[in-house]
């Protein structure tokens, strides 16, 4: 026998869904209680401070830990965290206090802990400074000495970004900023439901409404940019700062080498093209400004858009080439609704067949060129309008005028136009008179025709092509008359 103990494979068991909902509710009520817990004073029940000086009162939200402490104890902790939300402990609840209210004030120009001879206070001593979880009113100092940095220097060096270069009264910290920026990425979230959220963590009762900075904040969303450049800013040129697109075919990054001398059968057509297309931001309409002066855009040309006034002398050079592509695209338009309907009057199988010859063409142009094998005859619009105009005096000959005439006054619909009324009643009217000239010259050689129409028949009927002319050839019994007539 082996004095090797057995190895006995342990399996932790796994728990289901339900189970775990059935742990946390045996759990409930102490969490509860630790939850009621955390709203008071909690464990941190002695009325003095551990400095032993004074009464525990104040509590930070942001540090680690639970403790209360004595306000000078809590200022000395924080004068390195200007930005931490402090609560003050009234004997029945806590309630909001700012670090300002108690003295802190932040002193910029200077190493933490080292006081500035010459201090200048923030203008009007009100400013505001945006973070990610709360908006602070802090009290701010600039460094006034002789050797001092510019304010903007003096607050990009602690991370703050400021809203202007002018009587500073604003700044967001570069946390919020980037946090912001990939919350937006994320989950496309607007700068208004950013700050929103920001002042309702500040204060979400509506009681103590922090200061409307949401304008400032709007003049400080980062975009794009690129530094290193030893010229500057001037340096950038048009499109250095755009993305380009990773789909799109780029020499040298993601062709192959000697891609252009493939042989077709390997290199498809859409393989290396470049497909471009015309899309919409309908957000963009929030960002529709009076003109430039009142609003200056910060982004000449470095990115997607185009410098605006070399845009516009562009255009304005080129108006007339403009004015014509137009037309030529409502042309292009027009050929190809034509060539449609062309093809939706040809048979299925003689379109399957042309179009095989022209591809053939087309690829081999040794091929014979279908257009010419098929040209027939030619038809010009002379030989149209001739055919058209034969067509039309057989139809007088047979007396069949009257019927086109009816036929154009059925085909004017609504909308008819002024020209186009005008010269159906002319017809009308040229026919009435001809036709009434017919009757009495009727008369004359049929004497049973009276008995059949009166004489106010033609005057009183407003439509002349329904005037029924009761000819021998057409009316048998017209015929019949016309011929016991002539008998007697």
């Amino acid at each position: 026998q082996s004095d090797t103990p057995e190895l006995v494979e342990f399996t932790k068991p796994k728990c289901t869904g339900g189970e775990v909902l059935r742990l946390w509710q045996s759990d409930a009520n102490l969490l509860l209680e630790e939850f009621l817990c955390l709203e008071g004073r909690g464990d941190y029940l002695q009325d003095l401070c551990v400095c032993g000086d004074d009464a525990a009162t104040y509590h930070c939200q942001d540090c680690h830990g639970c403790e209360l402490f004595y306000r000078l104890c809590m200022i000395c902790s924080h004068e390195r965290h200007p930005l931490h939300r402090i609560e003050l402990w009234d004997g029945i609840s806590f309630y909001s206090v700012t670090l300002k209210s108690m003295g802190i004030c932040l002193q910029l120009g200077h190493a933490s802990g080292v006081s500035c001879i010459s201090p200048l206070s923030a203008h009007n001593d009100n400013f505001v400074i945006i973070d990610y979880n709360s908006i602070y009113e802090v009290g701010l100092d600039f460094c006034g000495c002789a050797y001092a940095k510019p304010h903007i220097i003096q607050l990009l060096r602690v991370r703050l970004f400021p809203a202007t270069t002018v009587d500073l009264k604003t700044a967001a910290t570069f946390r919020a900023l980037e946090y912001f920026q990939m919350l937006s990425f994320e989950s496309k979230v607007s700068t208004f439901e950013f700050y929103k959220t920001a002042a309702c963590l500040t204060d979400n009762t509506g009681i103590h409404i922090p200061k409307d900075r949401y304008k400032a904040l709007l003049r400080m969303m980062k975009r794009t940019g690129q530094g290193h450049h030893p010229d500057g800013i001037g340096a950038t040129k048009p499109g250095a700062c755009a993305v380009l697109c990773p789909a799109c075919p780029h020499t040298g990054k993601n062709l192959p080498d000697g891609w252009e001398n493939a042989p077709s059968e390997i290199r498809p057509r859409f393989l290396y093209a470049l497909f471009l297309a015309i899309d919409t931001n309908f957000r963009l309409a929030h960002c529709n400004v009076s003109s430039d002066i009142i609003d200056p855009g910060l982004n000449r040309g470095y990115a997607f858009f185009v410098e605006e006034q070399a845009y516009k002398g562009f255009i304005g050079s080129h108006e007339r080439v403009i004015q014509e592509y137009n037309f030529a695209i409502l042309e292009v338009q027009e050929c190809i609704n034509d060539l449609i309907n062309f093809e939706a009057s040809l048979a299925a199988d003689e379109l399957v067949e042309w179009r095989k010859d022209i591809e053939a063409w087309e690829a081999d142009c040794s091929q014979p060129n279908p257009f010419e094998g098929r040209a027939m005859t030619t038809m010009t619009q002379a030989a149209v309008h001739l055919a058209l105009s034969m067509a039309e005096a057989a139809e007088i000959e047979r007396g069949n005028n009257m019927c086109r005439l009816g036929f154009d006054a059925k085909a004017i619909g609504q909308h008819t136009t002024d020209v186009q009324k005008g010269k159906i009643l002319q017809s009308m009217n040229t026919l009435c008179r001809r036709i009434d000239t017919w009757a009495q010259v009727q008369l004359l050689y049929m004497p049973s025709v009276s008995h059949l129409r009166s004489p106010d028949d033609i005057a009183t009927e407003t439509k002349a092509h329904n005037i029924s002319l009761f000819l021998p050839t057409l009316h048998g019994k017209t015929q019949s008359i016309f011929i016991l007539s002539c008998q007697c």
